[in-house]
């Protein structure tokens, strides 16, 4: 059998967006501008800063920054708005499902921690 797609394409590994420094923070947003020059047009009453300071810290949180759960994301929650005739709100990009990796995170970071003893009370109870 003969394969002429490998040699034409080329594969690309493409890291998560790091929000833990100014600079990674500076590049999820410019990532996020980007989509929003590409899906807003779709979405006429929409502002811009829709996706950058609307959504930008939860889309970082459902996706972690992985740029296909972001796409994914943003173009099934613009395609529910669309189908609806309203406005994209949080509500349609909570109802898309992602990855098992991001939904197992997403769940993970919005978790609230255990609370730890305080110094207090592990004195009251070694005593």
């Amino acid at each position: 059998m003969w394969r002429s797609g490998g040699a034409r394409l080329a594969q690309h590994e493409l890291h998560p967006y790091a929000i833990d420094s100014t600079d990674g923070r500076r590049e999820w947003q410019h990532f996020l501008r980007a989509c929003e020059k590409v899906l807003l047009p779709y979405l006429p009453e929409a502002e811009p800063g829709l996706f950058t300071s609307q959504h930008a810290a939860y889309l970082w949180l459902r996706t972690q920054g992985y740029v296909g759960d972001a796409a994914r994301l943003l173009v099934d929650g613009l395609h529910a708005a669309v189908a609806a005739g309203v406005p994209l709100t949080r509500q349609h990009l909570d109802e898309v499902r992602l990855s098992q990796r991001a939904q197992d995170e997403f769940h993970r970071l919005s978790s609230p921690t255990p609370s730890r003893p305080s110094p207090e009370t592990k004195s009251r109870r070694a005593g």
